[in-house]
């Protein structure tokens, strides 16, 4: 299929590279590519250091056609190069004709297995897309994010199928003009392993982690107990 629409993937993520954020949004657009989309990828605090990164990522936002972002969830709310990036592109938006309709949607990962611990921050995107111009196309929300960790998602089997499946429904509806489905959101929040296998894993990791860099003998210490 032919398509002359430009997507742009916003990289949320502090790690340079082996994100989950980036494994779940290069899925997507590697889907939208196949679609006959051009398609490209930014990772946002690696633009953010100098003038000419900040100037070559306005440009960039400013071509694309559709804005996807994924980044991952911090303290209910968004990691701060992602809350500096809303910045610069609000001011610099408000500096010129949006003469240009520019779509924009969203894919959230939180540590909790839980998904709805997104919600908050999903609201907050949503909020600076209205203020700012973009068309709101939707969110996906994903519990659990840790689990992909950074690795592609092709190459972690049955697990995480109803990622998959979300993320292709999402590409078929952006290639088809429309918003993300509810089929979608649903199959995304889908929790990835029952929560108290989720919390056992966890237990273990952070105890082995604990004990790698000496200090597994302060992990129930209470310094400020009175």
């Amino acid at each position: 299929m032919l398509n002359s629409k430009r997507v742009l993937l916003l990289i949320g993520s502090p790690k340079k590279s082996n994100s989950s954020s980036d494994s779940l949004g290069s899925y997507l657009i590697n889907k939208l590519s196949v679609e006959g989309f051009t398609t490209d990828k930014i990772n946002i605090l690696s633009y953010l250091k100098t003038e000419s990164g900040i100037e070559n990522f306005l440009k960039a936002v400013n071509s694309s056609d559709i804005l996807i972002l994924s980044f991952p969830l911090y303290v209910d709310s968004l990691p701060a190069g992602v809350i500096k990036a809303f910045e610069l592109i609000a001011q610099h938006r408000k500096q010129r004709s949006l003469n240009k309709k520019q779509k924009m949607m969203v894919i959230a990962n939180c540590g909790s297995p839980e998904a709805l611990h997104n919600n908050v921050a999903l609201d907050i995107c949503k909020c600076f897309a209205s203020h700012t111009g973009f068309i709101w196309t939707g969110s996906l929300a994903l519990g659990g994010g840790s689990i992909v960790g950074g690795r592609p998602l092709k190459s972690l089997g049955g697990m995480v199928k109803n990622i998959i499946k979300a993320l292709d429904i999402t590409a078929i509806a952006l290639s088809n003009n429309t918003s993300v489905p509810l089929e979608a959101k649903k199959l995304m929040e889908k929790p990835l392993m029952p929560s108290w296998l989720y919390t056992f894993i966890g237990d273990v990791a952070w105890k082995k982690q604990a004990k790698k860099f000496g200090a597994n003998k302060d992990l129930y210490s209470k310094p400020y107990e009175i």
